[in-house]
């Protein structure tokens, strides 16, 4: 149930790219994984090595996320 309250959102964010139902199951868990990746490491202290900020990196991960769903849709 839970991993139902977290794709739903997700996949309505996806519904605005040209992709087939399988590929916005595959691109969900992209963005599932990149997003839990970001949280767990910053809980952790991770990202302590340098005073760059951590939101400037999640910025660029979605912004690459982005131009690979862009990308995709034309494929």
């Amino acid at each position: 149930q839970v991993g139902e309250l977290t794709m739903k959102p997700i996949l309505q964010v996806l519904d605005g790219y040209r992709l087939s139902d399988d590929a916005k199951i595959h691109w969900q868990r992209v963005l599932r994984a990149a997003m839990h990746g970001f949280c767990f490491h910053e809980h952790i202290g991770g990202f302590s090595h340098s005073p760059l900020p951590v939101s400037d990196s999640y910025q660029l991960a979605i912004r690459c996320i982005h131009d690979g769903l862009t990308q995709a849709e034309s494929i």
